[in-house]
């Protein structure tokens, strides 16, 4: 049987996780002691802890780095996806809408020059999508999040064809082969039984 697992590393990025806060004291100074030995140094400004689970709100002992101790935050960036303090594990999405929009208002501007709604939407696929899926596949995001990334691409799609009809942008997308994040998603082999 595999162990739990208890950190994750990428590149220079780390994640602890601990079901106490004993057990996650002894990991950061485990982490200490090694970056001492290896002549490194942790970005304590950068390094926060978030807490999951039923009492994720209630007080506990300050977790300290080296000599520094670690702020509480509700939420923080890791690899470009946003993890959420609450009850249960979950992720926010609400700053790829900002980050679609402004890439996609970009190359709809610039793609207009070309009178085509094929580079348009080739644009779309190639470059906006992609923005949206990154990592969905390990963050498991929930119906809600799920529709809302669905709502980007058909109103872009709303946008490139000049339409307003939803069943007008779904026959769009079905001729042009842009799929929805759940079709996407389901693709990918997470999700099982998910219906459009």
């Amino acid at each position: 049987m595999l162990g739990a697992l208890h950190i994750i590393l990428y590149a220079d990025d780390i994640i602890l996780l601990a079901h106490t806060s004993y057990a996650m004291q002894k990991m950061l100074d485990v982490c200490c002691e090694e970056s001492i030995s290896l002549d490194l140094k942790f970005n304590v400004n950068k390094s926060v802890a978030l807490r999951v689970g039923p009492r994720w709100r209630t007080l506990c002992a300050a977790l300290t780095l080296g000599s520094t101790a670690l702020r509480f935050v509700d939420s923080t960036k890791y690899l470009g996806v946003y993890l959420k303090s609450g009850v249960k594990y979950s992720c926010s999405y609400g700053h790829l809408k900002l980050r679609f929009y402004s890439c996609f208002n970009a190359l709809f501007c610039r793609s207009k020059a070309s009178n085509s709604e094929l580079v348009t939407t080739e644009l779309l696929k190639t470059v906006c999508i992609p923005m949206v899926t990154y990592a969905l596949e390990v963050t498991d995001p929930n119906k809600t999040a799920t529709s809302m990334l669905n709502n980007l691409i058909n109103r872009a799609i709303c946008k490139i064809f000049n339409c307003c009809d939803s069943d007008t942008a779904n026959d769009v997308k079905h001729f042009l082969d842009v799929y929805d994040i759940r079709t996407v998603y389901c693709v990918s082999g997470k999700m099982d039984s998910v219906s459009s």
